[in-house]
């Protein structure tokens, strides 16, 4: 004879942040009545759930409700959630919703949840919600929003967290997906009111993994049940892995609850928790995080200068710094790209920062506009507010925060109130739905981590500058390294995570730390001071974000073209640790440069290379002058250390060209130290700098600190017009300008 059955849960706290099977420790937990806890207890389980109905209904009495409590505290398990929030009666959406009678139901069931310890409220209650049939299901959503929204409010008061269900359509006929879950849910935008995802439902509805990953971290709480009559796991031997790496791939931290039918608990609950740890070591060791898919982009650009479309895509699911790749337009003025994805992901596009999703996006530009974007048919307004967004060094909105408060609470306020503000519109958006919650979702993110960017550089920049730092700093500073996981690889979509974690691994643990305990740093050149930075990378990170942390600071180092030999050295122990790494066919570029630069240091000067006899006596900026009088004279003042200085060198054949064919003499001076000498005359030859040169003393960097940047610092490159011994323009347009910097030459001398 069948017995009868039972409707239970069993909870599973996973740990699901890395791979490591010594890392799946699920605490497990079944829905029942009360009654079973010793049962429950003596099988292993350690969490029970219970119903609404049955422990915190407004209906219990008040006597009955304490001879609960009086259980729950003799219980040897503990009761985690409860579910079935509201009675099918009550309705919760429709036109026949009394706001202030769910309100004060609710308010009970909070109370009483707090009093007897319980903290999480699953909002399944399909009856409840269910509309009347040909209802407005736009405005059911957005009355059904305002409720949440004070539900959740009320819920905060009590201490209490609700999780949303999406209930499959054979359940209910309202929020029947979890993709619409989580548009409401973020619409509501409340720490109190977050996502359960129940993989049940998502199979009964088949929903992707993918929209997992697409709700993210607003997911909190998870239940589970074969699709077929809604079997314990293993019964029939669903494969779950997909939902399950799908968590991991979000950092999931909360609990996943199987919520199925049971014909004999005592027998049964243990093979359902050996086939759930089965299912999670297969999640966590098995290759891929989540079914690829693919993104179809179809671009088109009118009025294009070159008739090409320049696209910068991720490189190994990281956001690797590399050269845009131009491809050709067709004869319709428009290419089609597949980027492959697991998830919603960034590409940039003409300069344009996208989030892509799976399918097809159309894209439109058109370069005879200020702004070329003219649409996109998916999240537009998202990625031209994006566009818009303040795009200053970190450092220097750190040090704009510090101005503002030089304490650790008063700074952290002040960044958060900033996050929020910054978010806030794109919350509007999603509650139009304008932009998608896959898209809202990655902005979250990004915001999030340069907040925490920002939070830990502030700190920094005040020990770099003051050698010191108060306790009040010190604990800022290593808060901010808590708080969102340095491991997550989808941080590095976010162009200042590297030199966030760069800083962390050297200044921090390698710096910092050491220097507090009275240890100080001993580093006798540049070269040993990129192997310790080296290694330090190499100690703290581990498994993908090691790769992308070590890949991207020699490629970081490689593109300041300063050509350090040992940079060849790090670059070979990365191959050598990483043979088939997807980084390496970026860095092969710099190398060969690195490998052009040594060769360059046996060569001997071109004829027009010319450096200035006895240029280290040379102590002012009229004395210099005084070998040009009466000759009219472009000077470039760069250094071999200055990025943006060699970046124009690219262009000086087309300016020698025109200075030559105008009479105008080229001068070169270098800013560098004596120590940079021989680096300074090897680039000379290696970037075929022909003209004059001169690298400044003391004396010399002084006077022209004096006359050009008030005496107090300097900037470069910068360049200089002089005719007979007089500066005409201290501050003339760059060499990449061309035809604008040559028209104002010919202007200045009248030729």
């Amino acid at each position: 004879m069948i017995k009868r059955l039972y409707t239970l849960s069993i909870a599973i706290l996973l740990a699901l942040s890395t791979p490591a099977l010594s890392q799946i420790k699920p605490a497990l937990g079944i829905v029942s009545s009360l009654e079973n806890d010793a049962l429950l207890h003596e099988s292993g389980f350690h969490l029970i759930g219970e119903s609404v109905g049955n422990l915190l209904s407004p209906n219990i009495s008040r006597a009955d409700f304490l001879i609960k409590l009086q259980a729950l505290k003799k219980a040897r398990c503990q009761v985690y959630m409860c579910n079935t929030f509201f009675p099918g009666q009550l309705k919760i959406a429709g036109d026949k919703v009394n706001e202030q009678t769910v309100l004060a139901y609710a308010d009970t069931v909070f109370s009483r949840a707090s009093q007897a310890g319980i903290y999480a409220i699953v909002l399944g209650s399909g009856g409840a919600r269910r509309l009347p049939e040909g209802y407005d299901a736009k405005k059911a959503t957005a009355d059904f929003i305002k409720l949440s929204g004070k539900l959740a409010v009320l819920a905060k008061v009590h201490g209490i967290k609700i999780f949303l269900e999406a209930l499959n359509s054979t359940e209910t006929n309202f929020i029947t997906t979890l993709k619409d879950a989580a548009y409401i849910v973020n619409s509501v935008n409340h720490k109190n009111f977050r996502l359960n995802a129940d993989i049940y439902h998502m199979l009964k509805e088949n929903e992707p993994a993918q929209h997992i990953i697409d709700a993210g971290s607003i997911i909190e709480y998870c239940e589970i049940a074969e699709k077929d009559e809604r079997t314990y796991p293993g019964f029939k031997g669903d494969d779950f892995v997909p939902y399950l790496k799908a968590l991991q791939k979000i950092k999931y931290q909360g609990p996943i609850f199987i919520e199925g039918r049971w014909t004999d608990l005592k027998t049964e609950a243990p093979l359902a928790k050996a086939y759930m740890t089965s299912q999670l070591q297969l999640a966590a060791t098995s290759p891929t995080a989540a079914a690829a898919q693919t993104a179809q982009l179809k671009i088109k650009v009118s009025n294009s200068k070159d008739d090409t479309v320049k696209i910068q895509t991720p490189v190994d699911g990281t956001w690797f710094f590399q050269q845009a790749k131009a491809h050709v337009l067709g004869l319709d003025s428009s290419v089609s790209v597949s980027v492959p994805l697991t998830r919603a992901t960034w590409v940039r596009i003409n300069g344009y920062f996208i989030i892509v999703e799976p399918g097809l996006t159309n894209i439109w530009f058109d370069d005879s506009l200020d702004k070329p974007l003219r649409n996109v048919d998916r999240n537009m307004e998202g990625i031209r507010l994006f566009a818009e967004r303040n795009t200053e060094f970190y450092q220097t909105v750190a040090k704009a925060y510090y101005k503002k408060d030089s304490t650790a609470a008063g700074l952290i306020k002040l960044i958060e109130l900033n996050r929020l503000a910054q978010l806030e519109p794109y919350r509007k958006l999603l509650s139009a739905k304008k932009i998608s919650p896959a898209f809202h979702s990655e902005i979250d993110h990004y915001l999030k981590v340069q907040a925490n960017i920002l939070e830990a550089a502030i700190p920094m920049i005040v020990f770099s500058e003051t050698k010191k730092l108060n306790a009040d700093l010190d604990r800022m500073w290593a808060a901010a390294y808590t708080k969102l996981p340095l491991e997550d690889i989808q941080n590095t979509f976010n162009p200042d995570f590297f030199y966030h974690a760069d800083y962390y691994a050297f200044t921090y643990l390698t710096y910092y730390l050491p220097l507090k305990q009275g240890k100080k740093l001993d580093v006798k050149d540049e070269s040993a001071y990129l192997k310790l930075k080296y290694e330090g990378l190499s100690k703290t990170f581990k498994g993908k974000m090691r790769e992308f942390m070590l890949a991207s600071f020699v490629r970081n180092e490689m593109m300041q073209n300063r050509f350090q030999p040992v940079l060849l050295e790090l670059f070979a122990d990365f191959q050598r640790q990483y043979p088939h790494s997807a980084y390496t066919a970026y860095m092969k570029s710099y190398a060969r440069s690195i490998e052009s630069f040594l060769a360059s240091k046996q060569a001997q000067p071109g004829t027009k290379q010319k450096i200035i006899p006895e240029y280290g006596k040379v102590d002012s900026f009229e004395q210099l002058l005084g070998k040009f009088k009466g000759k009219d004279v472009f000077i470039d003042v760069w250094a071999t250390w200055c990025g943006p200085c060699k970046e124009e060198f690219k262009y000086g054949k087309e300016l020698a060209q025109f200075l030559d064919s105008n009479n105008v003499e080229m001068l070169f001076i270098s800013t560098d130290k004596d120590e940079a000498d021989e680096q300074w005359k090897t680039m000379i030859k290696y970037y075929h700098l022909d003209g004059w040169h001169v690298r400044t003393n003391k004396s010399l960097l002084q006077d022209m600190l004096n006359k050009f940047w008030d005496g107090k610092g300097y900037a470069i490159p910068r360049y200089i017009l002089v005719s007979d011994g007089q500066v005409v323009n201290p501050n003339m347009l760059r060499p990449s300008d061309k035809e604008k910097l040559y028209n104002q030459v010919k202007s200045l001398l009248g030729k």
